[in-house]
C-alpha cells in the first residue's frame, strides 16, 4: 500500500549542498546509521537500514529484534516486505516494453483488456491509458481502501485474490478524478497494469522482474511476495480495533514463521520480500546505470510527471521532488501489513537509502532523513 505524498514531502528537506556521501569512509557511515536506528527506536521492535555511496560499495547496519517473542536480532540479511517500493519495479518492466515497442504509453487499456468481465462497468474505461496508470491519474480507486475488500479479509486470509478480483471490487464505484487530470494514489493501478504486463508477453510478471531487475542486479535477497513461507522475514507486528481483531488483520504477521494469511494480492502493487541493501542498490543503479537509460529517461520525463504539489510529482512508478538547487530526489515508501519501507536516491549526493522496519507505526522516511542529514553533517 503505501507510497503516498507524505513520504517525499518531507524528503524536500534534505541534502541542500553538494556534498557526498563517498568523502566519509564505510566505518563512520555505519555509526551514523546505527545511531539513527536506535534514536527512532521506540516505534519499532526492529529495523534495518542501508546507504549505497557507489557501484561496488554500500554499508548495511540493524537494530532490534525480528521477532519480539523469540527475540531473534535483526541482521543485514532480515527480510521485510517492500510495501509500494515496489511499484518502482513494475515500472521498470513497463517502460521496459515500452522502449522496446511491445506497447505505448498512449495505448488505452481497453485494446488489452476489453475482454475483461469489468471492464464494461469500470468508470471511464475507454479514457483511461497506461500512462495514466503508471502516474496514477487514472482516478480508479483503490481496492485497499475498499470497505468491502476490508471486510472479506477474515474469510478469505488463505484464499487470496485474483487480480480479477481486485479490480472487481472497485469498478463501479466513482472515479476520484478526471483522467489524465489530477492525482490519486491507487494500487488498483499497478495490478490493472499487471494484467496488461502478462497480456502482452504471455510471461509471469515475477519472471520478468527477475529477468529485467533481480538477476542482472545480483540482487540474491529479493523474491515475490507469493506464499505463506519466506526464508528470514521478520516478524510484523500491526495495532488494531476491535474490528481489525475480529477480521484477524491485527498483530503479528507469522505465526510459527509462516504468515497468517495469503499475500498475494499485492501483486504488482508491491509483491516483494527484499532487504534495505538489495532496495538502494536497485534505486543506485535504476538513477546511474546506462542499463536503465532508456527506462529511466520515460520514468522522470517532465511530460510524464504528475504534480501532488508545488514540488512534488508522480513519474512513472516513483516520486520526483525538485529543490530550488540541489537537484532532484526520487523515491517510493511502503506500508504493508506492519512492514514498512522508504527508498530513495538523492542526486546531488549520489547517494541512495533505505529504511525498512517491522511496526506498522514507524516511519522509516524520517529515519532516511536523519541518516542522510548526519552524513551531511559529517563531511569533512
Amino acid at each position: 500500500m503505501a507510497g503516498r505524498c507524505f513520504l517525499v514531502c518531507v524528503v524536500l528537506f534534505l541534502f541542500t549542498g553538494n556534498g557526498s556521501a563517498q568523502q566519509l569512509n564505510s566505518t563512520t557511515i555505519h555509526e551514523i546509521i546505527a545511531q539513527q536506528l536506535s534514536a527512532h527506536s521506540d516505534t519499532s521492535p526492529g529495523s534495518a537500514a542501508a546507504v549505497r555511496v557507489s557501484v561496488d560499495e554500500s554499508i548495511v547496519a540493524a537494530y532490534g529484534v525480528a521477532d519480539k517473542k523469540t527475540q531473534t536480532p535483526v541482521s543485514d540479511s532480515t527480510r521485510f516486505f517492500s510495501g509500494s517500493t515496489g511499484k518502482t519495479m513494475t515500472a521498470v518492466v513497463v517502460t521496459t516494453l515500452i522502449a522496446d515497442g511491445v506497447i505505448a504509453l498512449d495505448d488505452p487499456i481497453s485494446k488489452y483488456l476489453s475482454h475483461k468481465e469489468w471492464f464494461a462497468e469500470l468508470n471511464n474505461h475507454n479514457d483511461i491509458t497506461i500512462r495514466m496508470l503508471l502516474n496514477h491519474s487514472a482516478g480508479i480507486p483503490s481496492y485497499l481502501d475498499d470497505k468491502a475488500f476490508f471486510l472479506s479479509q477474515r474469510g478469505r486470509r488463505l484464499k487470496g485474490y485474483t487480480p480479477d478480483e481486485l479490480v472487481t471490487y472497485v469498478a463501479t464505484e466513482a472515479p476520484s478524478g478526471i483522467p489524465g487530470q489530477h492525482f490519486s494514489y491507487s494500487d488498483t493501478h499497478y495490478i490493472i497494469l499487471g494484467m496488461i504486463i502478462e497480456k502482452v508477453t504471455g510471461k509471469q510478471f515475477y519472471d520478468l522482474v527477475q529477468e529485467i531487475i533481480l538477476d542482472p542486479l545480483q540482487l540474491v535477497n529479493t523474491t515475490p511476495l507469493v506464499g505463506r513461507e519466506h526464508e528470514r522475514l521478520a516478524n510484523a507486528y500491526r495495532k488494531g480495533g476491535l474490528l481489525r481483531r475480529s477480521l484477524k488483520i491485527a498483530g503479528p504477521t507469522l505465526k510459527n514463521e509462516r504468515l497468517k494469511f495469503i499475500p498475494d494480492y499485492e501483486w504488482t502493487g508491491g509483491g516483494f520480500v527484499t532487504t534495505p541493501e538489495d532496495l538502494a542498490t536497485f534505486y543506485y543503479t535504476l538513477f546511474t546505470d546506462d542499463r536503465f537509460a532508456r527506462q529511466r529517461a520515460l520514468m522522470i520525463s517532465p511530460e510524464n510527471l504528475n504534480p501532488v504539489s508545488e514540488k512534488v510529482s508522480y513519474g512513472l512508478g516513483v516520486y520526483v521532488v525538485m529543490r530550488n538547487t540541489a537537484g532532484p530526489v526520487y523515491s517510493h515508501g511502503g506500508d504493508f501489513m506492519g512492514y514498512r519501507s522508504a527508498v530513495f536516491y538523492d542526486a546531488a549526493s549520489n547517494v541512495a537509502v533505505a529504511v525498512q522496519a517491522n511496526a506498522k507505526i514507524y516511519e522509516p522516511i524520517d529515519v532516511g532523513y536523519a541518516i542522510l542529514k548526519a552524513l551531511k553533517e559529517s563531511r569533512p
